[in-house]
């Protein structure tokens, strides 16, 4: 999902409807699709698409959709020309080749959704934001809060969160964390948003509502939340960490819409 808004962001995409094709997208799952597409608007794109294929139908099956309904949709898609063949390449205005094999792991940031990062450089990476802040007043105390520090950790509805095996993911590494008696800090505002209803039910259906919700990140409610700046206001003693002692705290969430200021003005 960062690879290719790196990509489309270098090249001005305005507005343009996206559609991926190749050989490569009969490997992924209609949720790693999912997790790319979401990505659309910090594309520049209009919208971005992939194409109805056996993935799809498998999507489909798996979601509880009859054998017949099913079948409708690749019948319909088929005798309309809108199945996929990986290995016909239609006409477009402009096209962009990305070998998934170059795809490393990557975060988003500090400040931009087309920023990449490797996770062992994410300290380094704010360096440039803690230059331009003087520490006033010095931190003391058993929950010193400094440079660095998380004051937002959110699942958001938006990016990772589109496809359910991550979710699961963050369910069985919360088991793993509440096994090991690891817990937040005490100044983390933390949080759960999915985007729908159902991943309550799968992730109730596997039993991990509990571990998520014991180490902090229970579900708060369903669609956009911290990923559009609707976290609320920050706990005192990180807002005060901010505004009288100059502090660099930081957000991090399972989303990438990280423009300047958009998961909150302090952050």
């Amino acid at each position: 999902a960062l690879r290719v808004t790196h990509e489309l962001r270098l090249r001005d995409v305005d507005n343009g409807f996206v559609e991926f094709f190749g050989q490569g997208v009969s490997s992924l799952t209609v949720g790693q699709r999912a997790v790319v597409a979401n990505m659309a608007p910090e594309m520049g794109a209009q919208t971005a698409y992939f194409p109805i294929d056996d993935q799809t139908l498998t999507y489909l099956a798996a979601t509880g959709r009859s054998s017949q309904h099913v079948e409708l949709v690749r019948d319909y898609a088929q005798a309309n020309a809108l199945w996929f063949d990986p290995d016909k390449d239609p006409a477009y205005s402009q096209t962009i080749s990305i070998d998934l094999c170059s795809v490393s792991i990557a975060m988003a940031g500090p400040t931009r959704p087309q920023d990449l990062i490797d996770p062992r450089d994410a300290r380094n990476s704010l360096k440039p934001l803690i230059d331009r802040s003087t520490i006033r007043e010095p931190a003391t105390g058993e929950h010193a809060i400094g440079h660095g520090a998380v004051a937002i950790a959110a699942i958001t509805s938006c990016t990772n969160t589109s496809d359910i095996r991550l979710n699961i993911a963050a369910g069985l590494i919360a088991r793993r964390a509440r096994a090991l008696g690891l817990y937040p800090k005490p100044w983390v505002k933390t949080s759960f948003s999915p985007g729908s209803p159902a991943a309550a039910r799968y992730l109730a259906r596997v039993g991990l509502i509990a571990d998520l919700d014991a180490i902090g990140f229970g579900i708060v409610g369903f669609g956009c939340m911290t990923c559009i700046g609707n976290s609320g206001p920050l706990p005192d003693p990180v807002a005060l960490a901010i505004k009288n002692a100059g502090v660099v705290p930081v957000a991090v969430l399972s989303g990438n819409r990280n423009f300047p200021g958009r998961v909150h003005p302090l952050l």
